[in-house]
């Protein structure tokens, strides 16, 4: 399990969007972050204690429910995350998350001017992780389930057993490599991408594309200019028998960001 401080680092890598402020250094009590991303970043609007302690309640009222079906209401788009939150705690028995404090948080906006704090919370178990919530026109707070919950349509472990030729979405941070092997050695044709997933030391996988198709071409732009949280679809290559589990073809890049 990776410390809080690395898991928060981690997160600075994967979340693209605008960074407009870590929290303001004059929080009283609760230790934050005051690190802001560069020089010139706008130290307005800041984070205040009021709203840390709003969206820590509403990632206590959430993940500390009952049932999946009453962390709805706590929820961003309820009625489309329902189905795959009950897809998800089929393969993985839902059980309630008892949360003990807010270590560090951050504001960030994506998808022009949707406000999104980043909270690293401490467990009762002293483990920590990060959680996301959306502050809302109104100022509700909404968690973002599927980021959140570490949401996948189909976890990695059944992925690699299963091996499907038929592409699958998957979250990750993404980063150019140079590992050529099996299927993949030609390093003339093929793009190769690492992917890991922020504060979960088991999750990688290299993932491959033609240099020169629609994806590959995208993909290796998007990776060169700084872009890393995407969401893109894997399979495991068609008529072969894959040699390794850890390598895949990239069919298709879904998101440039984790966030709609």
């Amino acid at each position: 399990m990776l410390s809080g401080a690395i898991i928060f680092g981690l997160i600075r890598l994967f979340l693209n969007g605008t960074p407009v402020i870590d929290s303001d250094p004059e929080l009283g009590e609760t230790q934050f972050s005051s690190q802001s991303e560069s020089p010139s970043a706008k130290r307005s609007p800041i984070i205040t204690d009021a709203e840390c302690q709003l969206a820590l309640d509403a990632v206590r009222r959430c993940f500390g429910a009952a049932t999946p079906e009453a962390m709805l209401p706590y929820i961003r788009f309820p009625d489309e995350v329902s189905p795959l939150m009950k897809n998800w705690y089929t393969s993985q028995p839902y059980q309630p998350t008892k949360l003990r404090a807010l270590i560090r948080a951050r504001l960030m906006e994506v998808n022009g001017g949707i406000r999104l704090l980043v909270l690293d919370i401490e467990d009762e178990q002293g483990k920590s992780a990060y959680y996301v919530v959306e502050q809302t026109p109104n100022s509700d707070m909404k968690v973002d389930w599927e980021v959140s919950a570490r949401y996948q349509q189909m976890p990695l472990p059944e992925f690699q057993s299963m091996r499907p030729t038929q592409a699958m979405p998957f979250r990750v941070h993404a980063m150019l490599s140079d590992y050529y092997n099996n299927e993949y050695s030609d390093e003339n044709r093929y793009l190769c991408v690492e992917l890991t997933y922020p504060g979960d030391p088991t999750f990688k996988l290299w993932a491959y594309a033609e240099r020169q198709s629609p994806v590959g071409i995208r993909l290796s732009g998007l990776l060169a200019f700084g872009a890393d949280s995407l969401i893109l679809d894997l399979c495991y290559p068609k008529g072969t028998h894959s040699r390794s589990s850890e390598q895949v073809e990239i069919t298709a890049l879904r998101q440039s960001s984790w966030f709609r």
